[in-house]
């Protein structure tokens, strides 16, 4: 069974997104979806109530100056202090100059 583009998306409840125009390539209005134009309120974090195991995804290039390594500490530093996110995987794909520290860990 070949997976379109569209069914993926529809497999998701909650998009992170970098641009309001990209709420159209979700092409959903009902889906969940927070605009961070590079920028993420931290607070958001706070009011997440896993019922099961999530995952945040982060699919692009990986390299240091990018982001990447950011992302992933930031990530940890929130995992370490606070208990509700111990069931949420970040999931990470690509390549770049990070890829080997993040194999390592």
């Amino acid at each position: 069974m070949k997976l379109s583009k569209k069914m993926i998306i529809n497999l998701f409840d909650n998009y992170v997104i970098l641009t309001e125009h990209m709420q159209n390539k979700v092409g959903n209005s009902k889906k969940n979806y927070i605009v961070i134009e590079g920028f993420a309120d931290v607070d958001v974090f706070e009011k997440i109530i896993p019922e099961k195991k999530k995952q945040i995804i982060y699919a692009g290039s990986l390299h240091v100056e990018y982001g990447i390594k950011d992302l992933v500490e930031a990530f940890n530093m929130l995992c370490e202090k606070n208990e509700m996110l111990d069931d949420i995987d970040l999931v990470i794909y690509g390549v770049g100059n990070y890829l080997e520290e993040l194999k390592e860990m």
